[in-house]
């Protein structure tokens, strides 16, 4: 049984790590710790507007970062020990195949805790580093029946409706670099590519679209990213082709109609969409 604990709690160390500021339905900014005790600790600041850095916290994190001074930090601190053997599972599809093998220790740092199946698990981000470890580690396989016991199985399926959308975002990219195209002057059927110097049509540009949905499954709600050839389904089960609106689309896909879909459970990715 996974164990986690939240509690409030002074944090005393300096700032090794801070990123630029992001956007979800917040802004927000990460940052990595190493305190007193030498250990690392990520931390996350968010805010409803944007200016998280040029604020006096944001200035204080970045001076102690520049110049390795201590910070106190009061916040909420989430740990999670693994199962009574102190075991958590890794997910390791993003990572290649001989990154780790058996009988070797390693060392990890940045990992993400994440739910799976209602077990918790850790997968790795793009700032997971991953060595050799010196410290060697004797497997306890007494419990592996006990410990193995979780359900592998990463799609899921239910009958739902959508209950929110978020941003929904459109790109056009040049079919030969990918890269941006921009209108032309005195030629509304025409797009350029100032990379690789070459016109278009427009309406023989992909619309590349996506965003983010809510669905409920009882009382859980999951949010999914769906986007390609998937978000095209979709549209087409609501009466709607791509070259609709952000609002029309928003509309429709709230429209309180039921769904069967089909998702990854670990990437949170719609898979399959069909009426019920």
């Amino acid at each position: 049984m996974a164990r986690a604990s939240l509690f409030n709690e002074s944090i005393v160390g300096y700032v090794c790590n801070i990123s630029n500021e992001h956007k979800k339905k917040k802004f927000y900014v990460k940052f990595t710790m190493q305190s007193e005790n030498n250990r690392q600790i990520d931390g996350w600041i968010f805010s409803g507007v944007s200016g998280i850095l040029i604020t006096s916290l944001g200035v204080a994190l970045t001076n102690s970062m520049k110049n390795h001074t201590g910070l106190r930090i009061w916040g909420k601190v989430e740990e999670d020990n693994g199962d009574e053997s102190g075991t958590a599972y890794l997910a390791t599809t993003d990572l290649a195949p001989n990154t780790f093998l058996t009988e070797h220790s390693y060392d990890l740092t940045h990992v993400r805790r994440k739910m799976f199946n209602g077990v918790p698990i850790l997968s790795t981000t793009i700032n997971t580093n991953i060595s050799s470890s010196s410290i060697p580690v004797t497997a306890d396989v007494s419990e592996v029946t006990t410990t193995l016991a979780i359900d592998l199985s990463d799609k899921k399926t239910i009958i739902s409706s959508i209950e929110e959308v978020g941003t929904i975002t459109r790109s056009n990219g040049c079919s030969t670099c990918k890269g941006d195209l921009t209108d032309v002057n005195g030629a509304a059927a025409l797009v350029y590519c100032q990379k690789c110097q070459r016109h278009s049509l427009k309406k023989n540009i992909a619309h590349n679209i996506s965003t983010t949905i809510a669905i409920k499954d009882g009382e859980e709600k999951i949010v999914l990213w769906v986007g390609g050839r998937i978000l095209e389904q979709l549209l087409i089960h609501v009466g709607l082709l791509v070259t609709a609106s952000d609002t029309e689309i928003a509309m429709a896909l709230l429209s309180d109609i039921s769904l069967r879909f089909e998702y990854s459970v670990l990437c949170k990715e719609l898979i399959t969409i069909s009426i019920p």
